[in-house]
């Protein structure tokens, strides 16, 4: 297997160096019990969506990028293996994925067989131009949604649009990614979703 760290750059480093202890003070502070069950699933999601012109809306709300300089610091990674490749982006913004690929690359957009999104999924790390600049169609995305109620609606709306048929995969259910399972959504917007759980966890074969 070939690992290729992308990001973070050193300018990225730099601009963590000052707030680092303060950053990793929180973390520690912040961090969940040894084991954390399943957010629990609540009243599904009042939020419809009817057509494609109401998924290109929330595809198109207006993107404010991520400025946390932590997230900025994320590890990137690109592994190559027998053929395949998959991007494990961190929490990386959408501007800094964009540059890496550049650099990686001659020409985008650039093809993985499996990425998982940036940040759990949160609106500020997922553009339309991130989506522009990848070419791929199984999407891995990572998080209970429990702190920061990810994945956010938008940035699931821009893998749908600017995607062919995607694949979507969520390690477990939750309140804030259920309706993506919706049967006449995946059939309605050509897309499908799929949900792991804790015990078992989720498997996704590439290739």
């Amino acid at each position: 297997m070939v690992v290729t760290v992308i990001g973070p750059t050193p300018k990225r480093l730099y601009e963590l160096a000052p707030s680092w202890p303060e950053a990793m003070s929180e973390a520690l502070k912040d961090a969940p019990p040894p084991v954390v069950g399943l957010e629990e699933l609540g009243a599904r999601s009042s939020i419809d969506i009817s057509n494609l012109e109401d998924l290109d809306e929330m595809a198109n709300a207006q993107f404010v990028a991520d400025t946390s300089t932590t997230n900025a610091s994320s590890i990137t990674l690109v592994l190559e293996y027998e053929g395949k490749r998959v991007l494990l982006a961190g929490d990386a913004l959408a501007g800094d994925l964009i540059g890496a690929f550049e650099k990686f690359t001659d020409r985008l957009p650039i093809s993985f067989d499996a990425v998982k999104v940036p940040h759990h999924g949160s609106e500020k790390n997922v553009s339309k131009e991130l989506m522009a600049s990848i070419s791929c169609d199984k999407w891995l995305i990572s998080t209970d949604g429990n702190k920061h109620h990810h994945p956010d609606i938008a940035a699931v709306a821009r893998i749908i649009t600017c995607s062919n048929e995607p694949s979507i995969y969520f390690n477990v259910p939750s309140i804030h990614n259920d309706l993506w399972g919706r049967k006449r959504w995946q059939a309605e917007f050509k897309y499908q979703a799929f949900y792991g759980d804790q015990t078992k966890g989720l498997t996704v074969e590439v290739g």
